[in-house]
């Protein structure tokens, strides 16, 4: 059979005048299966094959005008499955840390690599995604963990659009179920101390700056001692540790927001003062026994539990929720959000209020007060102005 030479317009696809040199063409092939040829931007010619003649035209018009936007991506670039690619990305990315790579690599595990895992990546679409989404839910897969899928394979095919495999992101517009916040623990002060006096005296102290100065464990954890300005009575806030399948790893926090000064109370700097004289023998203000940085299964094990235990408090709480204790603290005490934000080292402001926005119920009446007052001196001001102008009057009269 004779190659049909045709190129896409607008219209569709048209008959190349004879003597010029060919954009795009439809030909059929020994085997009875249709080609599609094109040149690429570079002038190489390309083919790709197709059961149905329609298939191969319908082909070559989404490729002009992928040209003709600027979007070309060679499709043999598209080839690699999806799971090659995966995991070719995990094992050379360089900007996830630790705990990411771990979650990265679990999600695609366990739900990506059996969904995906052999598809071609640029055969990826949209309805693949919102069908494991689908699948998942109906799995009882919980709503984070669906997110979290989401989030690994967004986060893939994206780093395959910079690299010229795909022309878009297919998971951009997929949405996930919600999750549900869960109910915040705060403990009361009582709660707090009974929580300390019950511990280990070397991580006493380390209990009251998680409620009191809102420290995040591994921010505590990682804490050294030239970061204390105790005279001061500020503590800076640089380094996080955190534990990743058994390894331990100690590095500068991430946001510039996370890195931050934070100012403590007069009793807590007396506390870490003497808890350096008796127990800091390294630049670790809390050292674990071997010297090194505080584990959080080991701590957890170790001392957090049985203090909880022994000082009886219900339900256990977890070393998190001295943090949101920190936070109902400064609340009570007319903090603004946006101090509160700035020192638990939210990346913004709408996840401060997110989570403690329903602690502000005195923001409303507050607001509601200072409507009353603004309008109650605004009639003030009309009945004066209006007065002072009747005295004018009066006076003009007089004359």
């Amino acid at each position: 059979m004779g190659e049909t030479r045709r190129r896409p317009t607008a219209a569709g696809l048209v008959d190349r005048s004879a003597g010029v040199a060919l954009v795009a063409w439809v030909r059929k092939a020994p085997s009875g299966k249709w080609q599609a040829r094109w040149r690429d931007p570079g002038g190489r010619e390309r083919v790709r094959t197709f059961r149905l003649k329609g298939e191969a035209e319908k082909f070559l018009s989404t490729i002009e005008a992928a040209k003709v936007r600027g979007s070309y991506v060679d499709p043999s670039l598209g080839r690699v499955s999806f799971g090659a690619y995966t995991e070719e990305f995990l094992a050379s990315a360089v900007d996830l840390r630790p705990s990411t790579r771990a979650t990265y690599e679990t999600e695609y595990r366990l739900y990506l690599k059996p969904a995906l895992g052999s598809v071609p990546i640029a055969s990826v679409r949209p309805q693949d995604l919102r069908a494991l989404v689908a699948d998942l839910t109906d799995r009882g897969v919980g709503a984070r963990t669906v997110q979290l899928t989401h989030q690994v394979a967004s986060r893939v095919l994206r780093q395959a659009v910079e690299d010229g495999l795909i022309p878009a992101n297919p998971a951009s517009r997929v949405k996930t179920p919600s999750t549900q916040r869960r109910a915040i623990r705060i403990l009361t002060l009582e709660e707090v101390e009974a929580l300390a006096d019950a511990f280990d005296p070397r991580y006493r102290v380390l209990v009251l700056l998680g409620a009191y100065a809102g420290l995040r464990f591994g921010e505590a954890s990682a804490l050294r001692t030239p970061h204390l300005r105790l005279l001061e009575r500020r503590i800076e806030i640089s380094e996080g540790s955190s534990e990743v399948n058994g390894k331990l790893y100690v590095r500068p926090l991430k946001t510039k927001e996370s890195r931050r000064v934070v100012t403590i109370p007069a009793f807590l700097a007396d506390e870490l003062g003497q808890h350096l004289e008796r127990y800091a023998h390294s630049d670790l203000v809390f050292p674990a026994s071997s010297g090194g940085p505080l584990r959080r299964t080991n701590f957890v094990n170790r001392f957090w539990a049985p203090a909880v235990k022994a000082a009886g408090i219900s339900p256990a709480p977890t070393f998190h929720h001295l943090r949101h204790t920190a936070a109902a603290l400064a609340i009570a005490e007319g903090a603004h959000p946006k101090a509160i934000q700035a020192r638990l080292g939210h990346a913004s402001i709408t996840t401060t209020l997110n989570l403690y926005g329903h602690l502000f119920p005195s923001l409303d009446v507050e607001l509601t007060e200072r409507l009353d007052d603004v309008r109650a001196e605004a009639l003030a001001a009309r009945l004066r102005h209006a007065a002072e102008a009747n005295v004018i009057q009066i006076e003009a009269a007089k004359r």
